[in-house]
């Protein structure tokens, strides 16, 4: 065998030798890792074992603690004892409830015959407030009990009608007798105290649409006189609209800015008097808050009080005191009439409707027309007066439209150019 022969014979060992190495290795690893694998499954196994056997002992601690919160195991002693529990909570003094009526439906047993049901139909009527606590003192007993069904109808603003059915636990395997007072209460749920409930409950309208905040309408700005005088105070009312119906709204003095407390008087129906004996302004910031439910309140309003110097009173007017009456006024001279050779003068008085009728020599006296009648014609009616002198008066005029011929022959004398007789 040359040396080429031996050494490839070599190189082929080797490789040989390498192959079967790596056989064995390949099936030793996969054997390896099938033993691995094996292994998890069964630690997983052993791991489900004891969280199985942990479960078992919290459902056995838990049936424990549902032992001791559960009616007796004795169906008439469950029914007499639960009933009595509830009558005592739903008739405590600090609920105010109405009507109060229980009364026991059918009881069921489990499939599984490890509970039985004692189902209750309750009735009242209360404040939404006094429910609301009522239920946290229901819902804080650690008695195997629930709410099943649960309705509210108003009565009034402040009284609701309230329907539920319960629903209470009775373990098979409970004492046949047990104590439902000494069952221990919860000192808070899982939202918190009973304060926590009643806010989150109370501050919404379950019978109609969310509560709208009031606005103040009122002026920004009032004007009054000073006065020297405290108890001579000046005053005006605050207006706002709720938005919603049927609501009221009251008002608060939230600031104000007066010298002294007593110079402003304030009241939640919205009335304010004050009193100031300096010009000068001041401020108030006021605040609404109405009567929804949750109530709410308005934003905060500033408005101005200005104080001025009170302007000085003027003098009355003097008035005239009306004219009397003339009734020469309403007498016409209508017309001149000839009777037996005798001129009269017709004279229709409209205050009376009537027609008076005067001859030469007859007096006359109507309102501030006086004297006594010289001259007829038909054209002008004269009259001789005791101070005013010779009146006439036309056809057609009243006598209040009497011209004074004295007066007017003393002008044409007086007037310049005119000879004296």
């Amino acid at each position: 065998m040359t040396k080429r022969e031996k050494r490839l014979t070599q190189i082929g060992g080797v490789i040989l030798a390498l192959t079967i190495v790596s056989w064995i290795f390949n099936s030793y690893s996969a054997t390896l890792s099938d033993l691995e694998g094996e292994l998890e499954q069964a630690q997983r196994q052993v791991d489900d074992i004891d969280i199985a056997e942990r479960e078992v002992e919290k459902l056995a601690q838990q049936f424990d603690e549902m032992r001791g919160q559960s009616l007796p195991s004795d169906i008439s002693t469950a029914q007499t004892a639960y009933k009595a529990w509830l009558i005592d909570l739903l008739q405590q003094d600090a609920y105010k409830f109405n009507n109060v009526k229980i009364a026991s439906n059918a009881i069921t047993e489990s499939e599984d015959a490890l509970f039985v049901r004692h189902p209750f139909q309750v009735s009242f009527a209360g404040s939404l407030d006094s429910i609301t606590n009522m239920l946290y003192a229901f819902y804080s007993k650690q008695i195997l009990h629930r709410v099943n069904q649960l309705s509210l109808q108003p009565l009034s603003q402040d009284e609701l009608s309230v329907r539920m059915t319960v629903e209470a636990i009775a373990l098979s395997d409970a004492p046949k007798t047990v104590d439902l007072e000494a069952i221990k209460s919860k000192e808070t749920l899982s939202h918190g105290d009973a304060a926590k409930y009643a806010e989150a409950i109370l501050n919404r309208n379950l019978f109609g649409p969310g509560n709208n905040a009031p606005t103040i309408t009122s002026s920004t700005r009032q004007s009054f006189y000073i006065s020297e005088d405290e108890d001579d105070r000046e005053s005006f009312r605050l207006t706002a609209d709720a938005k919603d119906r049927n609501q009221t709204v009251s008002y608060e003095l939230i600031k104000h800015n007066f010298p002294n407390e007593s110079q402003i008087e304030f009241t939640n129906d919205g009335r304010v008097r004050v009193q100031s004996d300096e010009v000068g302004e001041f401020e108030i910031q006021v605040q609404a808050t109405d009567t929804g439910i949750p109530a709410k309140q308005s934003e905060i309003k500033s408005i101005s009080i200005v104080f001025r110097e009170r302007p000085p009173t003027p003098e009355p007017e003097k008035v005239e005191p009306p004219k009397p009456f003339d009734v020469a006024q309403l007498a016409v001279f209508t017309a001149t009439v000839e009777i037996n050779d005798r001129l009269e003068a017709w004279i229709w008085r409209r205050e009376k409707q009537e027609m008076l009728k005067l001859t030469i020599g007859d007096p006359i006296d109507l309102g501030t027309f006086q004297g006594k009648i010289v001259s007829i014609s038909n054209k002008a009616l004269e009259v001789e007066h005791a101070e005013q002198g010779l009146l006439s008066v036309p056809s057609g005029k009243t006598l209040s439209e009497a011209q004074n011929l004295t007066d007017a022959v003393l002008d044409a004398l007086e007037s310049p150019g005119t000879e004296s007789p």
